[in-house]
This record gives C-alpha cells, sequence and structure tokens, in this order.
C-alpha cells in the first residue's frame, strides 16, 4: 500500500496525513502479519481516531455497503467522547451497532460526488435530516450537545471513479476550528481511505476464493473417493461452515418412498433433536421451489416443518440459503448453510457512481445472489455431479472441475 499523501496548503491537513498516512501503515502491518485479512471497520476506526486525535471535533466515516440503502457508520471524538457514545448508542437502536441507512447529508454528498462545508448551520436544521425514529430518539435522549450552532464538513469518498462513502467532521459548538482550507486535505484523506478499503477488500476476496476453491477440490475428491456416504457428507458440512463462515449447515435428502425429506448429516447446531428431523413437502410449489439457489429469512422457507422453525428461531439462525442436489431432472435433496446474521450483507464496495449504486442495491435485493449463494450453489454442483460416477479417485477431473470453477 502506497501510504504518502500529498502535503495540502493547510499545516494542520499536512499534520493530519502524515499522521493518518503513519497510522494505516501501521494498522495493514499489523494485520498482515497476523491474520492476513484486513478489517474494514479496523481502517475506519484509525481514520476516525487519527483525525479525531489531531483536530477537536467528531469524525464521522460512512462506507456504503454492497447494499448501498445500508452503510458502515464509525465514529471517534477526543475531545468529548460523550458524542461519539451517543451517536453510536442512537445508530444501535436502528439496524445494528455501527450500521444505519445512507441517508441525510450523506447520502446528498455521496449523490452530489462533491464536499459540503456549513460554517454555521441550527442544530434543528441538522435535526430536520433525520428520521422521525432519530428525532424520537433525541427526544427521549437528550444530546449531550448545549449549542443551537454546529459547523459541518463532509467530503466524499472515492475508490477509483465509484463514490463510496463520506467522511465528515462536526463542530458540535461552531467554534470556527473547521474552514476552507480544511476541504482539500479532508478530500485527499477520504479518497485515500476509499482506495486502502477497496485494496483491502480485494485482497481478502481473493483470500475467501481460494480458500473456496481448496475446499470445494476437497470436496470433490472426497465424494470421488469415500466409501463411506456418512462421512461423506459430514465432510461436506463441516467443510461449507468453515469455508462459508456460516453458523450451521444441513444436508436433507429425499425419500423416494414416499417423497418426505429426512435430515442425513447436519452441524453447528446447539440442538440435538435436528439429526432426527423428518418431514414432507406439503405442496407442488415447495417442490418447485426446491430446484431454485434461494437466499431467504430462515422462517420463510416452503419445506421446512414447524419444529424445525421453532429450532431455528431458538438459536437465533436467522438468514438461510439453500441449493438443490440434483442429477439431470431428479432431486437427491437439498443443502441448506444458516447464518445468525444477514449472509447478503457482503462486504463489497460498489462499483458506480452514488446513483447507479443505490439502483443496483435494489436490484440485487430483487434477484441476484449474494457470492455465499453463489459458493453454495458450485459445492452441490460439485457434489451431485459425481454421484452417479462410479467410486474410485479421479484426479483429473477434480483438476479439471477446480479449473473451470
Amino acid at each position: 500500500m502506497n501510504s504518502m499523501l500529498s502535503a495540502p496548503e493547510s499545516p494542520r491537513g499536512a499534520r493530519v496525513l502524515d499522521s493518518l498516512a503513519d497510522a494505516l501503515m501501521k494498522l495493514f502491518s499489523d494485520l498482515l502479519a497476523s491474520s492476513g485479512h484486513v478489517d474494514t471497520d479496523a481502517i475506519l476506526t484509525t481514520v476516525t481516531s487519527t483525525i479525531a486525535e489531531q483536530i477537536p471535533v467528531t469524525c464521522i466515516a460512512i462506507l456504503m455497503k454492497s447494499d448501498p440503502d445500508m452503510s458502515r457508520v464509525v465514529t471517534a471524538d477526543r475531545a468529548h467522547p460523550e458524542i461519539a457514545e451517543y451517536i453510536d448508542d442512537y445508530i444501535a437502536t436502528l439496524t445494528r451497532p455501527r450500521e444505519a441507512p445512507t441517508a441525510g447529508f450523506s447520502q446528498r454528498v455521496i449523490e452530489a460526488g462533491a464536499p459540503l462545508f456549513v460554517p454555521r448551520m441550527e442544530f434543528e436544521t441538522l435535526m430536520s435530516v433525520v428520521s422521525p425514529a432519530g428525532r424520537q430518539y433525541v427526544q427521549d435522549h437528550p444530546a449531550p450537545i448545549a449549542n443551537a450552532f454546529t459547523s459541518l464538513l463532509m467530503v466524499p469518498m472515492h475508490a477509483g471513479p465509484a463514490t463510496v462513502g463520506t467522511l465528515g467532521l462536526f463542530d458540535w459548538y461552531a467554534s470556527g476550528v473547521l474552514n476552507e482550507a480544511d476541504i482539500d486535505w479532508m478530500q485527499r484523506a477520504a479518497d485515500r481511505v476509499g482506495l486502502a478499503i477497496d485494496n483491502a477488500q480485494v485482497r481478502n476476496q481473493a483470500i475467501e476464493r481460494l480458500a473456496r476453491l481448496t475446499s470445494l477440490s476437497e470436496i470433490a475428491l472426497a465424494v470421488a473417493s469415500a466409501q463411506d456416504v456418512r462421512q461423506t457428507l459430514k465432510l461436506i458440512v463441516d467443510r461449507v461452515i468453515a469455508t462459508l463462515r456460516v453458523d450451521a449447515a444441513d444436508i436433507l435428502l429425499v425419500d423416494e418412498t414416499d417423497g418426505s425429506l429426512s435430515v442425513a448429516s447436519a452441524a453447528g447446531f446447539k440442538s440435538r433433536v435436528v439429526p432426527e428431523f423428518r418431514f414432507g413437502l406439503p405442496s407442488e410449489a415447495a417442490k418447485k421451489s426446491m430446484w431454485e439457489v434461494k437466499l431467504a429469512p430462515a422462517n420463510a422457507v416452503d419445506w421446512m416443518s414447524q419444529p424445525m422453525r421453532s429450532v431455528l428461531a431458538l438459536e437465533g439462525l436467522k438468514s438461510h440459503v439453500a441449493a438443490p442436489l440434483r442429477v439431470a431432472d431428479k432431486i437427491l435433496g437439498v443443502l441448506e448453510v444458516f447464518s445468525r446474521d444477514d449472509i447478503s450483507a457482503d462486504e463489497e464496495l460498489p462499483r458506480d457512481d452514488g446513483r447507479s449504486c443505490r439502483r443496483r442495491g435494489r436490484e440485487r435485493r430483487d434477484g441476484d445472489r449474494s457470492p455465499k449463494s453463489r459458493a453454495v450453489s458450485l459445492i452441490t454442483a460439485s457434489f451431485t455431479s459425481r454421484v452417479e460416477r462410479p467410486r474410485g479417485p479421479d484426479l483429473e477431473a477434480s483438476r479439471r472441475w477446480r479449473d473451470e470453477s
């Protein structure tokens, strides 16, 4: 990572950028030495805390998720930590900690693609862009801010041509600490942060793809050579959980005598009754839905029995991906994965301007599949493509399949 930042005209800006470059370099060195993965939130935390150490303001970094209607939000304020804590507590009430809808001034800056500097603004004007739920929160939990005016500087965060978020400074007392000279260095800092996050995510995705291909190759070899079906199925669910970093997985097989589904192998569940579940397919619609790779809430799956839904609710498993195990036109069963988090929320930067990013986020929710959904589909394809082949080592076929994947 090239951490050198051009010096702006503002001496304070040069000092902040030097500190930021040093902090990011140390962060990347530590993370790469320990795990190889670079955490996006760690980058945002480093950036906001470094800036807040240099300037007595609240620094807020907002990074759009792969669904650009939602963003990661990281806050820091060294001079008034109670303000940063208040903002964090408020954001946690919206969806989850450090995650909020992309809205307000941040949305305006993202869509305009230009900095916004307001040297003096009434606090009520700031509150006018907050959602009704936010205004209610401020009413129920008075903010630790006693001034009627505030200053705001917010710049778009770029990764190449794409606007991927914002970096903002708030002077809640409009003390004059922010001025127009800060716009230039803030924009440079935001763009370098956006590029650093993009590079980190590309690296993380490459590591994850390699791990998935390795697991898929192991599964393919196990299916081709194994004599014990139960051990093979156990290997598959274990590798699925480890590779996709989900909380639980199972394989359901169809009983040809009555068309019912039973759990052939399961892992990650706390309940011991899951392997004993057996349930039928109540409708033709449920049977048809088994032919699709589906991403859905765990309580909204057509073929799932009520006892299974109850177990998932008790274990807090919310998201569900299922892919059919099939040979030609014949359904053998279903591979399911479960997560306590949103499986569709794979951390990936949008790759276009703000408006098209938001449009593509809506299109993705309407039918695109997440990377984990595609990985589940590849695993089932590898498994079922070998079901009817003669048993025994098939290394050349495994290599061909891995190259094609």
